[in-house]
Parts: C-alpha cells; sequence; structure tokens
C-alpha cells in the first residue's frame, strides 16, 4: 500500500436555498445548491494507482464534469500533492511540496461554464523553498498553513504566508486538547466554512476532527474535538452544512459529518471508482433577506413603510447577471402604492439601481447584466424600499418575498442560482432553515397618557424612586389611575430588555412580549403574530 505524506485542502462554501411557499401558511426547506467537488487524487481505486488526476464533480448528481490528468507536468505520483480553490481570483492552485514548493494556477472555465482541462508545463507559476503544511485559504484569499507539531505539548504552528512568494507573514501556536490530541499534523486535511469556522482534520488511527478557533486572531489558535474517524483521512469539503471526509486503503471511501447536528455519517464508497487524497470545493450561491425596518400609521387604512432588504452572493465565485425582484403590486395592489423609492444603504459593489422600479410592471431593483464578487464584505448589498400604501385591511396580514438570482457562465450556458427572501437580518440566510415570509401587519401598536381621573379605578401597587408612598404621603399610587402597577422617578431610567432582532432572536415569544429593537431603534411588542414598534403616542380610536 501506498503511504500518503497528505498536506492540505480547503473549502469556503456560502450555502443557497431556494425555499417553496406553499399557500402562504408554512414553508418548507429545499436546497439548491450548486457544488462541485474538486478532488486530486487517481480515476482508479486500485492499490497501485498514483497516476494524478484533477476531477470535478457535480455533487447534485455526482457527474463528473472534467476529469483532468497532470502527469505531464507534476509526474507519476500524487504523493505529496495538493489542490486548492482560491476564492479571491477564481482560480484553482496544484501544489507539490516533494521537493520544495511548486504551485500551478489555472483557470477549468468558471467564465464560460464549459469546464475544460488546464495544460500545465513543467514549469509552475509559482516556485520556492519554504514549504507549507496542510493549506487552507479563507474568503479574503488568506493562507494558512500547519506544521511544527509537537505531540508532547499538543502544539503546532499555524502560519499565515504569501501564496506567491512563500513569505510567512504571521504565526501563532495552535494547542490541541492533551486528552484528545492527534498522532500528527502531516496527514489530514484543513478547510473553512460559510460561517467563516475552520475544521481539521489529522492524523491516522484514527483520524480525529476538530473545529479550529481563532485562527488568524491575536494569541493562540485552538482545536475542539468533534470526533474519531477510524480510517485514515486525506481529504476535507465542505458540501451542504455538512463536511466530507474522504480517504483510502484497501478501498475508497468518504464518511459525512453533519455540522447541524454534530454526527458522524456511516462509511461509503468514494463516488465513480476514484481514489482520493485532497480536496477542495466551488460554490455557486445566492442569499437575500427582507424585514420590516420602520412602519407609521397615517390613518385607519394608511401607513408608510420601509422594507430593508439583503442581497448576498453566497457562494465562492462571482457571480453575473445578478438581479433582486420585488412584485409589491401582488401583495398591495398597484393602485394602493405611491412615494415609492429606493435607496442602496451599503452598496460596495456599486450596483446600479434600476430607476424604472415600480413593483409592477417592472419588478427589477437592478438594472441588468451587472455581477457580484464573492469577496468579503464587497458581495453584500443593503437596499431600503419605502412606500405609503393605502386602503389596508386591518383584519389582513400581507406577506411578500423578494427573489434574487444570478448564475456563473454565459447567458445561453450557465449554472443558475436563486433565493427566496428570509424574514430578518443578513444572518438569516444561514445556516439552511425555514424560509419566512416577510409579514406587514397594519395594526399598529400605540400608547395613551395614564388616566388621572378620581373617578376611575386606583392603582394598588408601585415601585418609588421619590421617597413617597401611602395615602399620607401624596396618595401614591392610588393617584395614579387605572394601572396595574406604578414605576415613578425622576432621575432613573427602566430599561427593558434589548434584542437585536426580536423576529428571529425570540424562537417561542408570547402574546404581549415586549423588547427593544436595538436594530430598529424602537419598543417592540408581540402581539400574538408578529412583532410591531410602539410608533403613534395615541391610539386612532
Amino acid at each position: 500500500m501506498i503511504k500518503i505524506n497528505k498536506m492540505k485542502s480547503l473549502n469556503l462554501k456560502k450555502i443557497f436555498w431556494i425555499i417553496i411557499l406553499v399557500h402562504c401558511s408554512f414553508t418548507l426547506p429545499a436546497q439548491d445548491t450548486k457544488t462541485i467537488l474538486v478532488t486530486l487524487g487517481s480515476n482508479s481505486c486500485s492499490t497501485t494507482a498514483t497516476q494524478p488526476y484533477i476531477s470535478l464533480i457535480d455533487k447534485i448528481t455526482n457527474n463528473v464534469l472534467v476529469n483532468c490528468n497532470v502527469s505531464s507536468a507534476i509526474g507519476d505520483n500524487f504523493n505529496n500533492l495538493m489542490v486548492e480553490y482560491n476564492p479571491v481570483d477564481n482560480f484553482i492552485y496544484l501544489i507539490s511540496v516533494a521537493n520544495g514548493t511548486k504551485i500551478w494556477k489555472f483557470d477549468v472555465g468558471l467564465a464560460s461554464s464549459t469546464f475544460t482541462c488546464p495544460t500545465l508545463t513543467s514549469t509552475p507559476t509559482y516556485s520556492y523553498s519554504f514549504q507549507p503544511n496542510l493549506f487552507a485559504i479563507n474568503n479574503y484569499g488568506e493562507v494558512y498553513s500547519i506544521g511544527n507539531y509537537n505531540s508532547t505539548a499538543a502544539t503546532a504552528t499555524l502560519s499565515k504566508f504569501n501564496f506567491s512568494t512563500g513569505a510567512v507573514i504571521s504565526s501563532q501556536t495552535i494547542q490541541f486538547p492533551t486528552t484528545n490530541k492527534p498522532s500528527n499534523t502531516s496527514s489530514g486535511d484543513m478547510t473553512f466554512v460559510s460561517n467563516g469556522k475552520v475544521y481539521g482534520v489529522f492524523g491516522t488511527n484514527p483520524s480525529k476532527l476538530y473545529e479550529l478557533t481563532n485562527v488568524g486572531g491575536t494569541g493562540n489558535a485552538g482545536a475542539t474535538f468533534l470526533t474519531n474517524i477510524t480510517d485514515p483521512i486525506y481529504g476535507l469539503a465542505y458540501i451542504d452544512e455538512k463536511l466530507q471526509l474522504s480517504g483510502f486503503d484497501s478501498s475508497c471511501y468518504t464518511y459525512t459529518y453533519d455540522l447541524l447536528t454534530n454526527t458522524l455519517g456511516s462509511k461509503s464508497s468514494f463516488p465513480n471508482g476514484y481514489k482520493p487524497v485532497d480536496h477542495t470545493s466551488i460554490y455557486t450561491s445566492i442569499g437575500a433577506t427582507k424585514r420590516i425596518l420602520k412602519k407609521e400609521t397615517i390613518n385607519n387604512s394608511t401607513a408608510d413603510i420601509t422594507y430593508e432588504l439583503h442581497l448576498q452572493n453566497t457562494g465562492n465565485v462571482n457571480l453575473s447577471n445578478v438581479q433582486i425582484t420585488d412584485n409589491l403590486a401582488a401583495i398591495y395592489g398597484a393602485a394602493n402604492i405611491s412615494n415609492l423609492t429606493v435607496t442602496a444603504v451599503s452598496n460596495p459593489s456599486n450596483l446600479s439601481l434600476n430607476p424604472s422600479f415600480n413593483g409592477n410592471t417592472d419588478i427589477n431593483l437592478l438594472m441588468p447584466n451587472q455581477g457580484l464578487t464573492n469577496a468579503i464584505p464587497n458581495n453584500l448589498i443593503t437596499l431600503n424600499l419605502s412606500m405609503r400604501i393605502n386602503n389596508l385591511d386591518t383584519t389582513q396580514t400581507y406577506g411578500n418575498q423578494a427573489t434574487a438570482a444570478g448564475y456563473v457562465g454565459t447567458s445561453t450556458n450557465n449554472i443558475t442560482v436563486s433565493d427566496l427572501s428570509n424574514d430578518g437580518p443578513p444572518t438569516a440566510m444561514f445556516p439552511l432553515a425555514p424560509n419566512i415570509i416577510t409579514n406587514f401587519n397594519f395594526n399598529g401598536y400605540c400608547f395613551k397618557k395614564p388616566v388621572s381621573s378620581t373617578t376611575t379605578i386606583p392603582t394598588r401597587h408601585g415601585i418609588t424612586a421619590l421617597g413617597r408612598a401611602g395615602a399620607d404621603n401624596g396618595n401614591w399610587p392610588m393617584v395614579r389611575q387605572s394601572a396595574w402597577t406604578v414605576l415613578e422617578a425622576k432621575t432613573k431610567g427602566f430599561v427593558v430588555n434589548r434584542v437585536a432582532n426580536p423576529a428571529t432572536d425570540i424562537t417561542s415569544p408570547v402574546e404581549g412580549m415586549m423588547v427593544f429593537d436595538t436594530t430598529a431603534q424602537c419598543l417592540k411588542i408581540y402581539n400574538g403574530t408578529g412583532w410591531s414598534c410602539y410608533s403613534k403616542p395615541a391610539c386612532l380610536n
């Protein structure tokens, strides 16, 4: 059997899901993730197969999109080889550390969606003496490597370095748990995932899976032990909220680890009879969220509302022809919409807004044929959509969703993704969760000054900071009419619970619950079906 001295891989993914709406009564999650597994190994699981191949595998069907023999540049042995995808430049990197470090950089046709094998020569793109181990590239294009493992202290060195020159930029010590330390860090793999977390699998007999913490931060990095895998693992990839862990001995196999449930799946054969040595992955995905930012009741049938929309390239490859649509007329009626404005609150990619958008005959919020980078933070834009709505029905709940879409490739040959907006901030795009419609309830909430007439019901309970209480001391709190309790002070404030987004952060609200929404900057109450701001000093009726 061939012993693999394995060293690296990464995969960065921002998942995408499309949700099916069923009669507006409930929603179900359903994925439309376009994920390509890039694997380095051999096209045969034979124990003698060592000729290096790079394969692109469609993870929906497990069909091989392209299978490239790279032995002409590398030689006939895949030992000490790694493969990586860089989300910043959208190129694939083939790395050899057999004798110094040699790196080949190439495109596989992402811009055209016609996947092709690269033409590689023996001359690499980069070459230097620094020899890294176990590569991982995050969504900022920063490259990390782990090495210098001390089995006694259970520590290793995590280095960030320049991919083109091999110069080390910074280093930090990574501390493994002494009770669950790996046998080595020269065999295994690392990967960044969609939310920025880092995972690594190291050692053999068994291989150990960890979540790596504080990577790139100040001080030491850590490693939280997750599970053992009895078989040697050489490739690690992130696909649909799961880690794919692959390797070989007398057979070629793969496992999945569910990051939502923290469970290791059963062992299965690696697809297509291939031998996996290293993994990376390419994700095409988009996400959208929409929420009520402001609501103001004008009269018994009219309100001014402002929606906040977020559009994000949640994959690790650039998107073309990005668009977000919103059919307002289908919800409110075209004749009932006025004073419609769209403003870009945050637009680092400088996408052009559609001046003709009216939410009726033209529902495109953006101009056509615009691209959206996957690079953080330029991959996220925020729009405010403000309008006045007339002829509202106080008994009706108005709910709608925006739709985001884009593709990789050309107009005639592409990988297309789309997403119905979830209710909430950008974080509501992740992880995969039920898609919630943004609801608008016209029935606003209001408050009145307390009743002071002595002919009504006196209040029997209170808390005062003014040093007075009782019938002989100002008749307090009885003088405050028609309340359950009174809080009174001249220099002290009353602070309610503060929540960033009650609609998503409070999972089981009860009718009458009240909090201060730190995002909307208002006092909110839950009426049994939704949250609304106190926006009027007195009720309309």
